[in-house]
């Protein structure tokens, strides 16, 4: 041991180091900025239902800063209106994001991919989210975040006849959730949010509830920076001799799929992917769904038609993903427990996550397949160009008859590329 302390080298400590951090005066200006969409400012799901937005200038946009802020109304004239989820995300149910003519990324049941990523985040990341959105806390019948064992995930009320609410989220699309700052200039994009079908879908049915409402003067707040000439025209050099940007990030393939009504079914998805990354798989079950659970926010396990929160081993059932002639895991999960073993090996094990095992076994039952060799690397993942077909194989997946779920839901987590040239846009997925 002596022998390895003595090889060591030393370091100047942080605390003994007083070499100034780098700067960066070559960023002149920072603003934060108001993009409005095109045509009307109401929008409803029995009026204009998808909110156009066109994101164009000189500046690089930073993506970390990008949200979406509308208000809420309440059309009821006589009852208060409750999202089933603090998330403003739940009010779309496609979202698209298109540079240059090309689709970047396509998310369909978009609300329900949301409000799956927020229920395995940590409490301080989903208490975030819900001050930018509905709130949790300000239901008046519970003001606990935790009630009777479940998580209080009703987003906060707004009154009736006429009331409005100011939210804002963050979108779940993959070009926003990296760090490289967005050329706007060479990368115009525009997206699109796609109402619900209905208006009850998103809301709380209970008792004497609105279930009517509308979404007003919708815009994305961002900020934007403007470099100095000297750096910007590097920039604009490097693009018109030929030369890309690269921009790598992280985006998803959302499907539903029917389960047939039979408790051993299999669920085939047919998509090319150059990196596949990771899997994770949902279940719902219309039968068992309730006015606060709805198919937004029901990830069923045949566990939930239990009366009692206790434990039973004839709940289980076994799941295992193939691709091509390969087999993840190797041998099928078994339990619950083994279920949550690969969701958070598929989340990475430093992963904080908010669950409880009775919350995983009811309402917030997600599979999760890890893809890559290696976890955190980049572009690790599994090819499947060759035309590898992705088949999820579920057995005895009822509790008694007729508790077996209607859908399954797949979500394909990729390795996406973009190459921005003074030509175009290339996209690779």
């Amino acid at each position: 041991m002596e022998n390895h302390v003595q090889s060591i080298e030393d370091n100047l400590v942080e605390g003994l180091s007083f070499k100034l951090k780098a700067g960066a005066s070559y960023v002149t200006n920072r603003r934060s900025v108001s993009y409005f969409p095109q045509g009307s400012n109401t929008y409803s799901v029995t009026g204009t239902r998808v909110i156009k937005f066109h994101l164009t200038g000189d500046q690089w946009l930073d993506p970390q800063s990008l949200r979406l802020m509308f208000q809420l109304k309440n059309t009821h004239a006589t009852a208060d209106l409750f999202p089933i989820h603090y998330d403003p995300n739940i009010m779309f149910r496609r979202v698209r994001l298109i540079a240059g003519g090309q689709i970047i990324e396509d998310i369909d049941s978009y609300n329900r991919l949301a409000v799956m990523f927020n229920a395995l985040k940590s409490e301080e990341a989903q208490l975030t989210t819900a001050t930018e959105g509905f709130g949790n806390y300000d239901v008046a019948e519970t003001s606990p975040l935790y009630t009777a064992g479940n998580l209080h995930e009703l987003g906060g009320p707004v009154k009736f006849d006429n009331d409005t609410r100011w939210v804002m989220c963050k979108p779940l699309l993959g070009l926003f959730n990296q760090d490289k700052y967005l050329p706007i200039r060479y990368l115009p994009l525009q997206i699109e949010f796609e109402l619900v079908n209905t208006a009850a879908e998103i809301v709380d049915t209970t008792g004497t509830t609105s279930e009517t409402w509308e979404i007003l003067l919708p815009q994305i707040k961002c900020d934007v920076i403007t470099l100095d000439n000297s750096l910007d025209n590097e920039y604009t050099q490097h693009m018109m001799g030929g030369k890309t940007l690269p921009i790598n990030f992280t985006s998803f393939a959302h499907m539903v799929s029917q389960t047939g009504g039979t408790k051993d079914f299999s669920v085939n998805v047919v998509r090319t992917f150059t990196r596949l990354k990771s899997a994770f798989v949902s279940l719902y079950r219309t039968a068992s769904a309730t006015d606060k659970l709805k198919e937004v926010n029901y990830f069923y396990h045949s566990a939930d038609e239990q009366a009692t929160d206790i434990y039973y081993s004839t709940e289980e059932h076994t799941f295992q993903l193939q691709i091509g002639s390969k087999l993840y895991p190797e041998y099928p999960i078994q339990s619950l427990t083994e279920a949550f073993y690969q969701l958070r090996k598929a989340l990475g094990f430093n992963h904080k996550m908010n669950m409880t095992a009775r919350w995983y076994r009811t309402s917030k039952y997600v599979i999760g397949i890890e893809l890559e060799k290696v976890n955190g690397a980049g572009f690790t993942g599994i090819s499947t160009k060759a035309g590898d077909l992705i088949t999820l194989n579920f057995k005895d997946c009822e509790f008694t008859g007729g508790t077996i779920p209607d859908e399954a839901y797949v979500c394909l987590v990729y390795d996406a590329l973009i190459k921005i040239s003074d030509g175009g846009l290339l996209v690779y997925e």
